[in-house]
């Protein structure tokens, strides 16, 4: 099995590929917040909870620590860990296009912002600003959660991210995220719900349905150069040919199990050789 060129391109470049889509969300998200405005007819997110949530100024510093809590953990798997990325980008794209959809198939708002400060001070100050340039429509279900909870996933699924302090801290501040979107009265209570929700589908589908994933706990490796993607090629021909293959090749394609399944996802022949293990292959070192 040859791999196309297109295949070849996609394996090589489609961790950078996932950056398009935020442009385009971004663009599509302010279309839809220019439709749906403050004077649309939408439908009122509220809950009677709502009104025992007090109001907390300077809980919109957690607010506004959404945007670099995910570009920095983004970035982080995006150099060092190009599978947990991935996955993180599949929920940041199927989760933020959702809700876009969401939105226009019901409109919906919140009325829980104050009229007025009981006192001003410069978390007053940030919260009028964001106010005066913010609906307060589409907010069910809450990217501000939806987001968070996904970037403290992606943190727990990452390997190189090893020190308790960071997943811990990581969680601990994607949570005061959630409760920010609550007490700046951002959101409605039901908005948060809704987030933990659409979190928890996607997180299932993406992380834990084969069809959907291609995450099996395998040596994370990625084909990310074309002398890997050609060794593997060239592994493949020897071994559908009848030729001997070497125990290092053996090695080989154990250490890049990852590249095997995304490469070869419907033909098992060098899965059965990365399987092996040496005292099971009688070909061990004849041909090094």
């Amino acid at each position: 099995m040859k791999i196309s060129k297109w295949k070849m391109y996609w394996m090589k470049n489609k961790y950078w590929i996932y950056l398009l889509y935020i442009p385009i969300y971004l663009v599509a998200f302010f279309l839809i917040e220019g439709y749906i405005d403050n004077s649309f007819d939408y439908w009122v997110s509220y809950s009677p909870i709502d009104d025992i949530i007090p109001f907390v100024d300077w809980f919109i510093i957690f607010y506004e620590l959404w945007y670099p809590y995910m570009i920095v953990v983004g970035v982080w798997l995006l150099i060092k860990e190009r599978q947990a990325y991935e996955r993180m980008a599949k929920m940041m794209i199927f989760g933020f296009s959702f809700s876009l959809i969401f939105f226009l198939i019901l409109p919906n708002g919140q009325n829980l912002r104050l009229e007025s400060f009981e006192r001003e001070n410069i978390f007053t100050d940030i919260i009028a600003t964001l106010w005066a340039g913010d609906t307060h429509t589409n907010v069910l279900p809450s990217m501000h959660v939806y987001g968070s909870l996904f970037t403290i996933f992606a943190t727990l699924d990452s390997k190189t991210i090893k020190s308790a302090w960071l997943r811990w801290g990581s969680a601990v501040l994607g949570i005061l995220i959630c409760i920010s979107t609550c007490t700046v009265k951002q959101h409605s209570i039901l908005d948060l719900f809704a987030g933990f929700i659409l979190f928890a589908i996607l997180y299932w589908i993406i992380y834990h349905n084969k069809i959907f994933n291609n995450y099996d706990g395998a040596i994370e490796y990625i084909a990310d150069d074309d002398e890997t993607v050609a060794e593997l090629q060239r592994i493949y021909d020897d071994i559908a040919a009848g030729r001997d293959i070497s125990w290092g090749d053996c090695v080989f394609l154990q250490a890049h199990q990852a590249d095997i399944k995304q490469l070869y996802p419907n033909d098992p022949l060098l899965w059965q050789w990365a399987n092996i293990p040496e005292s099971e292959w009688n070909g061990a070192g004849e041909n090094e």
